[in-house]
């Protein structure tokens, strides 16, 4: 079972209150719907009242790769990634960057720590699969576009502060959004909640993506 939101509804909601999280959930259907000018106009009000938003960032990230700003959108994945080392979307978006300037290194760097994080991932299998390309540019570019395919897909679902509760945490595991259940883990911890529900929670999952 998806998310699916009522577009028209949210953007009434924003437009009555610009300081709203909903903005993250309006910026994520623009660009399900390859809307991106429009997402990038809510994020950049959105931002404007909620500058450390994580998923907000995230966003903001994907638009400029999209938008060929590499550069911008490496920094702003590599400051998620600082606060957040385990969200399996943006280091898999940095790899993708990497991946575009053949920096193996950093490439076989990060494949390394989404190693350690998620061993038996499916997912990780696919990104190490094109880490180990370097002999052949046809293969390069053949796993390229399955990483760009992979990077580009919109995050099922926001998660803002007010929506994360261990309910809803329990609701993305149960539909196997496992990074968006760890996002919301981490936004519990930092607004004070059990640390230690917290750490078994996340074992769970670990448990499950393994």
């Amino acid at each position: 079972m998806d998310f699916k939101f009522d577009l028209p509804k949210l953007e009434e909601v924003f437009s009555e209150n610009f300081s709203s999280t909903i903005y993250l959930l309006l910026a994520s259907e623009y660009l399900k719907n390859n809307d991106i000018g429009r997402a990038e106009t809510v994020l950049k009000i959105g931002s404007e009242h909620h500058p450390d938003n994580m998923v907000g960032k995230y966003l903001q990230a994907k638009i400029y790769l999209l938008n060929n700003e590499i550069n911008k959108s490496q920094s702003t994945l590599l400051s998620i990634l600082e606060a957040f080392p385990i969200h399996l979307k943006a280091r898999k978006l940095l790899i993708e960057i990497y991946r575009k300037r053949n920096d193996y290194k950093n490439i076989d760097k990060n494949v390394a720590i989404l190693q350690k994080h998620f061993p038996n991932s499916l997912e990780l299998n696919e990104i190490k699969d094109t880490s180990e390309v370097k002999s052949s540019e046809k293969n390069i570019e053949n796993k390229k576009n399955v990483i760009y395919k992979e990077a580009s897909e919109q995050p099922k679902v926001s998660i803002s502060e007010n929506m994360a509760t261990f309910t809803f945490v329990d609701i993305l595991v149960s539909q196997k959004h496992y990074s968006e259940a760890m996002l919301a883990l981490n936004i519990l911890e930092k607004k004070g909640r059990s640390l230690t529900r917290i750490n078994k929670k996340r074992k769970e999952i670990k448990k499950k993506i393994g």
